[in-house]
């Protein structure tokens, strides 16, 4: 090829007749470092090497890119494949993990156990399952307040019940660890709720859940109406078994910003 995209010897096929651009002219008259480029002709794909071989003139070598073309057709469809697959894997993961948790029944396990101490539980949305990295149920918008008051005992942004995988395939319905994060519990409310509940027979043990390795909260408020007691409420307990130690520390912030620290083993 001429400085002037003169075509000067064609060797192959004398039918085929490479596209010769700007960039291929301007290689032939100043020289330069070899490029390529791609080109469409006579309904064939080609890779066209162009390099320059004494002043005015260049080169072009071309290559069919049939193959290559059905290689990566190839290679496409077996990606489409395996995208298909992996999303039916997800699929089945998703129903895998609510079919073995079954957040409904926790759910109602909750809410009757509530019921049952005089509470009502209300979630905004329903729990929502996860098996990895280990078995838990997501609770949003927790609100927990006595039967027919008005004013919350506990609001929550989230909680998190962590299960253990015999739980998960059947076994004892256990609670592994309860986390809550940002609950604020307002104490006259508490107070209310507390005051009337039924008297127990003296000597009985409380009924309350058990809970394996312990609660965690963060973030927490305790309140009286609209005012603040206590801000910045984190709590970190042990087991929750009946008739064992309940080991327990925490921290807070009073209104007038004092840190308090508790202990009790």
């Amino acid at each position: 090829v001429s400085s002037r995209g003169k075509i000067l010897r064609r060797s192959g096929s004398a039918r085929v007749t490479l596209p010769v651009s700007d960039a291929t002219r301007a290689l032939a008259a100043r020289g330069g470092p070899a490029f390529f480029s791609d080109a469409h002709v006579d309904g064939i794909d080609l890779r066209i090497l162009t390099e320059a071989v004494r002043p005015g003139y260049a080169v072009q070598f071309a290559q069919p890119l049939t193959e290559v073309n059905h290689l990566l057709g190839r290679l496409r469809l077996i990606l489409l494949t395996l995208g298909g697959l992996a999303l039916t894997v997800v699929l089945i993961a998703a129903v895998a993990v609510y079919l073995l948790l079954q957040p409904d029944r926790f759910t109602a396990m909750l809410q009757t156990q509530a019921s049952n101490a005089g509470l009502e539980l209300n979630l905004s949305s329903p729990a929502s399952p996860t098996l990895f990295p280990r078995p838990a149920l997501d609770l949003s918008g927790i609100t927990l307040n006595a039967q027919g008051a008005n004013a919350p005992i506990l609001l929550a942004a989230h909680g998190r019940l962590v299960l253990p995988w015999r739980t998960v395939f059947g076994g004892p319905t256990v609670i592994t660890q309860l986390e809550i994060d940002s609950p604020r519990v307002d104490l006259d409310a508490l107070q209310e709720w507390l005051a009337a509940l039924p008297a127990q027979p003296e000597g009985s043990p409380p009924n309350i859940p058990r809970i394996d390795t312990g609660v965690s909260i963060s973030h927490g408020s305790v309140v009286r109406g609209n005012e603040v007691l206590l801000g910045n409420v984190s709590l970190a307990a042990g087991s929750l078994i009946s008739g064992q130690p309940f080991p327990l520390s925490g921290s807070a912030t009073t209104a007038a910003g004092t840190p308090l620290q508790l202990r009790l083993f």
